[in-house]
């Protein structure tokens, strides 16, 4: 199927997840009749929009693909984080990993559509500039458990309706929630080490939204290196998974030895994306894909463990 250009958002501000959708599905090893299907099952179900010619969407996209071509990725990247960094949970994170999709497929188009998104989806989650940094170097378990006893109250009085972003954007208005984030010190390792917490939190609950959180921390990993230093990127980061967590109600972070059963008898790889291939759920697809990726870098079984469970193979 030729490209064609649909709006970001389509039935009332929710993310098109097509262009990831095609990109894991192809990575994963999809033939290209399966993505084809995929697609027109998706494109029919979603209603999504094509963006015709002077569409702004579409003209802002035009004209970040001329700067990309002009200065160059490195170059745009980092002028453009200067400025989104501090909105990055856009869109419930969907933003920041269209624009690591774009960059780990190399494709101008959808860094592009991504970065414009950002701007559109923009959602204001306050800054941790004038905040105190923590003491101790980040820990990601001890640094949750600090934001599930600060903000024990606060989901029940959000609620769990509406779209996810909205309800960060509420939890961070909430007086707990600054102290609840503090200001971490983070280091070399802090990211891997978010994504392992986030991994087992989602490995138990298969929660819709700490599923964006896990896909956050690997798209947070692809694009961290084109910002001007990674505290830019990861103290707003960090702010909106605090919101993402607590609005899936502050879950507990069990530990690796409740995963045992599972990481003994846990699907191979093949079978896992295989069955994620198989499905028209496009979160099966990112639920698979990025816990695949994570694996490969981490090296650790809680990512298969997770999406088999989110896939229902255990």
């Amino acid at each position: 199927m030729d490209r064609v250009n649909y709006s970001a958002e389509y039935g009332g501000e929710l993310a098109d997840h097509l262009p990831m959708a095609r990109s894991a599905l192809r990575r994963m090893g999809a033939s290209a009749e399966r993505i084809e299907d995929f697609t027109r099952t998706y494109v029919a179900e979603k209603q999504l929009r094509p963006l015709a010619a002077g569409d702004p969407e579409l003209v802002a996209r035009e004209a970040m693909v001329r700067r990309l071509a002009a200065d160059g990725r490195g170059v745009v990247l980092r002028e453009e984080l200067r400025s989104l960094a501090g909105g990055i949970g856009a869109g419930a994170f969907h933003a920041l990993i269209r624009v690591a999709y774009g960059l780990a497929d190399g494709d101008d188009a959808e860094i592009a559509a991504g970065l414009v998104y950002w701007r559109h989806a923009w959602v204001d989650l306050g800054s941790a500039e004038h905040v105190e940094a923590d003491a101790e170097p980040f820990d990601a378990s001890a640094a949750l458990l600090r934001a599930q006893s600060l903000l024990a109250g606060v989901p029940a009085r959000i609620g769990r309706r509406g779209l996810i972003a909205d309800r960060m954007a509420a939890i961070a208005a909430e007086p707990e929630f600054e102290p609840a984030c503090g200001r971490p010190r983070f280091d070399a390792d802090s990211v891997g080490r978010l994504a392992g917490v986030t991994a087992r939190a989602f490995a138990a609950t298969s929660d819709f939204t700490l599923l964006h959180a896990m896909t956050a921390t690997h798209a947070l990993r692809v694009v961290l290196p084109f910002a001007d230093d990674a505290d830019s990127l990861l103290q707003p980061l960090w702010r909106a998974y605090v919101a993402a967590y607590a609005s899936a109600g502050t879950p507990a972070i069990p530990e690796d030895r409740t995963f045992a059963a599972d990481v003994a008898r846990v699907p191979a790889w093949p079978d896992v994306l295989a069955a994620a291939v198989a499905s028209d759920d496009e979160h099966d697809v990112k639920a698979a894909f990025t816990a695949w990726s994570q694996d490969g870098v981490y090296d650790d079984p809680i990512y298969r463990v997770a999406a088999a469970r989110y896939l229902r193979l255990l």
